[in-house]
């Protein structure tokens, strides 16, 4: 395959092909640190690059769950973090969801106890 040349003599320098996403990514972990508690961490970003100041709704599936903190705002590095209490014999069967709001619609994650 020939190689194309500007019209100075010069090589035409080729450019990866990038990932662009469309929409912010947004990551979550959930860990139990006690019986009766658990520490959810997660992260937003734009096309890997951190957002800042991103208020972050959390629910989850049973109601059982008491978030120390609700929104979350994301640090300088996009992560955001809380605990939250349980009943033990619940911590189990957990799944919570991440919302944010991106142009005006909500955009959501989930992710389940990882025992």
């Amino acid at each position: 395959m020939a190689k194309k040349r500007c019209r100075c003599g010069g090589k035409i320098p080729r450019i990866p092909l990038q990932i662009i996403s469309e929409f912010p990514d947004i990551t979550l972990q959930i860990s139990e640190t006690e019986d009766t508690q658990l520490k959810i961490i997660g992260r937003v970003s734009y096309n890997k690059t951190p957002l800042k100041n991103v208020k972050v709704a959390l629910r989850e599936s049973s109601d059982s769950l008491n978030f120390d903190s609700d929104p979350l705002l994301t640090n300088a590095s996009g992560i955001f973090t809380t605990t939250a209490s349980v009943l033990p014999y619940e911590a189990d069967d957990i799944q919570v969801f991440a919302t944010i709001q991106y142009n005006g619609a909500p955009l959501s994650t989930s992710s389940r106890l990882s025992t």
